[in-house]
């Protein structure tokens, strides 16, 4: 058993309460495929501490 196989219980039982909620579909909908506003501003500030330009 590797390790990620060591976790396959409690990775389960997590899955098990997410999909007790009521609100399911909205986790499962993703309207961003690029990444949210506040992500993709996060990874340029990230990248400009490297002086990376993504302008």
């Amino acid at each position: 058993m590797n390790s990620f196989e060591q976790t396959n219980s409690i990775v389960a039982e997590v899955i098990q309460k997410i999909g007790d909620k009521n609100y399911i579909e909205q986790l499962l909908n993703y309207h961003d495929p690029t990444a949210l506003p506040h992500q993709k501003m996060a990874v340029l500030n990230w990248m400009n501490s490297f002086v990376i330009n993504v302008a």
